[in-house]
């Protein structure tokens, strides 16, 4: 009898915990329901990685869990523009981005359930997370990106044996394609599979034992929220079990020209201008297939979401460069998000916390554009 459950959030129907489905017959996304385990302090691991948490992570056969050392990152004080924030390296992950935490607990499933060969699609980052736990477990895996994925990230995909190959037209059309493949090969989507956001929940048992007291408000940069979720996850279990007495707000920062959240959650159409990019390629996504799941969230902890314009993310990674913290567009977007919250809600002061979620070597472009303009 297995500890969990796999249930669709769109019908309630629970699936065969064991079937090989990327998402519930009726269409929609699928979740896993499970207890946390009550003696959550007694049952921490020394493990130098994110299984640390084991007790509380749903995998059944302890001898197939696949790590890197990901997890356990850093959590530092540094003073920008005179407030005294938290940062949280995600970025020194294995592979530079927060993504391993997802990569490392849904390759675990996959390899018992002894799936050989897979699919991915990816700005980049999960690209190369799911490229890199793949090899590091001998599973054949295949990578759909967009075209301007960035070369560095190019790279990297290929270097750990992956096929990379690069699609047509906007993001949701690279996801589209994935996901129409999925009935020949195996979809191990960080944005559909369910076991990804298991293992991005162990970003919250961190904060949870590093900062003390806990950060009020957490600034995520939202393209498919699996960070956000992951947490929201977390933080749940927690209060469950006793351990928090309330979740930090989750405020969701999403580039202007892709956003969802904010737009439902301020009543307003999302930007559907197709000729605009963004900068921040990593949230640069108009449908996110957990969208309901992600304002539910935010609504519930009492957060909210911000849209902020490139030049202020250009402007915030300039600024987290010049602490010796680089990081690419998409991580730099909370800062940002963060200096327009502050002006809408001046006067209200919370311990505030961002994670950043890539490294700036992963899109060293972007530097040269700040130099350009100065």
């Amino acid at each position: 009898m297995k500890a969990w459950k796999l249930r669709c959030l769109a019908c309630g129907r629970e699936s065969d915990p064991d079937a090989r489905i990327c998402r519930c017959a009726c269409g929609g996304v699928l979740d896993i329901e499970m207890v946390p385990s009550p003696n959550f302090r007694d049952s921490l691991r020394k493990e130098e990685s994110l299984w640390r948490y084991r007790a509380s992570i749903p995998v059944d056969d302890e001898s197939e869990i696949v790590t890197l050392g990901e997890g356990l990152t850093p959590l530092i004080e540094v003073e920008v523009d005179g407030n005294t924030l938290l940062f949280k390296l995600e970025y020194r992950a294995p592979t530079s981005s927060f993504k391993d935490r997802g990569a490392s607990v849904l390759l675990t499933r996959l390899k018992e359930m002894k799936i050989h060969e897979i699919l991915e699609d990816s700005s980049g980052n999960a690209g190369c997370s799911i490229a890199a736990y793949a090899a590091a477990v001998g599973i054949r895996c295949r990578v759909l990106v967009p075209e301007e994925v960035t070369p560095e990230k190019a790279v990297q995909i290929t270097s750990y044996g992956a096929i990379l190959e690069r699609v047509g037209g906007s993001r949701e059309e690279v996801a589209a394609e994935a996901l129409r493949r999925s009935s020949e090969t195996f979809y191990a989507s960080h944005s559909w599979q369910p076991f990804f956001l298991q293992g991005t929940k162990t970003f919250a048992y961190e904060i949870f034992e590093q900062a003390d007291p806990l950060p009020e408000a957490i600034f995520f940069p939202v393209g498919n929220g699996s960070l956000l979720l992951g947490a929201f996850k977390g933080f749940s279990e927690l209060l469950t079990l006793g351990l928090v007495e309330k979740i930090p707000r989750l405020i969701a920062v999403q580039a202007a020209s892709h956003d969802p959240v904010y737009a439902r959650l301020a009543g307003k159409d999302p930007a559907r201008e197709e000729r605009r990019r963004t900068i921040a390629k990593g949230i640069a996504v108009r449908e996110p297939v957990r969208l309901e799941q992600i304002v539910e969230a935010i609504r519930v902890t009492g957060g909210t979401a911000v849209a902020v314009m490139d030049d202020e993310i250009r402007d915030a990674q300039r600024v987290l460069a010049r602490h010796g913290l680089l990081v690419e567009p998409t991580s730099a977007a909370v800062l940002a998000g963060y200096r327009v919250w502050e002006r809408t809600h001046g006067g209200e002061e919370l311990k505030v916390l961002f994670p950043l979620t890539g490294s700036g070597v992963k899109d060293l472009a972007s530097f040269e554009e700040l130099d350009r303009r100065g």
